[in-house]
């Protein structure tokens, strides 16, 4: 059976049954706003809201004190003083990049120690995040994959063996013969690439370096994608995580 946590922390574990999960998303709204070029055309697009997510809970101690203990170390020790971390719900497969808001305690059951409670979580990021990655290889030449679930994936790009362009000194990669992301190359040798559109960050040789000014964190929809390596070569890693709502 899926089991309920937070971090590392498994709520089963510590003796806490999850007895009902609502993550239900909040309702969509629409952004639009006027494009200043003087013609009136609007920009819309559809804004999902971030997701709160309630865990009705109950423990089954001995004694009200064995339940307040519980409690007490609970919210302490293992929610409150952690920012974000995975969370994962015992109805869903994935997981939530969430951080906890609250504990409201619900009714005690006369005088043993059998209490009901609710955990509140907030996701920022609303999206469902797959268990297990994707990855898919590309080289110089042109190669098709699909992106499925249900959201646009913030995807990872490695390569071991990645060459610089001879004329431009680059090493980059297209997707969908417009999306660039490109990696400035001070070294002719075989280099170490990672550019990670997920925490914004890239790496030389394991050191930080930045894209070119015209490149593009890699997000992508859903659906079928074309990409290849564009500048330099080498045999690079697309990998992501399935998202859904």
């Amino acid at each position: 059976m899926r089991k309920t946590s937070f971090g590392s922390t498994c709520l089963e574990d510590l003796g806490i049954v999850v007895e009902r999960v609502h993550d239900e998303i909040g309702s969509l709204e629409d952004d639009m706003q006027e494009i200043s070029n003087g013609d009136g055309s609007i920009y819309k697009c559809v804004y999902v809201p971030s997701r709160t997510i309630t865990l009705d809970c109950r423990a089954f101690e001995d004694t009200w004190a064995g339940f307040d203990s519980l409690i007490s170390r609970l919210v302490n020790a293992f929610l409150i003083s952690r920012e974000e971390q995975p969370l994962r719900v015992r109805t869903r497969n994935g997981y939530y990049i969430a951080h906890f808001t609250g504990y409201a305690e619900g009714e005690r059951e006369g005088g043993i120690g059998v209490g009901a409670f609710e955990l509140t979580f907030v996701a920022s990021d609303p999206y469902l995040l797959a268990d297990e990655e994707t990855s898919v290889s590309i080289g110089t030449s042109t190669s098709s994959f699909v992106i499925g679930g249900g959201g646009p994936v913030r995807v990872r790009i490695s390569c071991d063996n990645a060459r610089r362009a001879a004329v431009t000194k680059d090493w980059g990669v297209m997707v969908d013969n417009y999306i660039d992301t490109i990696l400035p190359v001070p070294v002719s040798t075989v280099s170490s690439i990672v550019i990670d559109s997920e925490t914004r960050t890239a790496t030389l040789n394991g050191e930080s370096a930045m894209l070119t000014l015209n490149s593009n964190w890699l997000e992508l929809p859903p659906g079928e994608h074309l990409a290849r390596v564009s500048d330099g070569s080498g045999n690079a890693t697309l990998t992501w995580r399935e998202r859904s709502l």
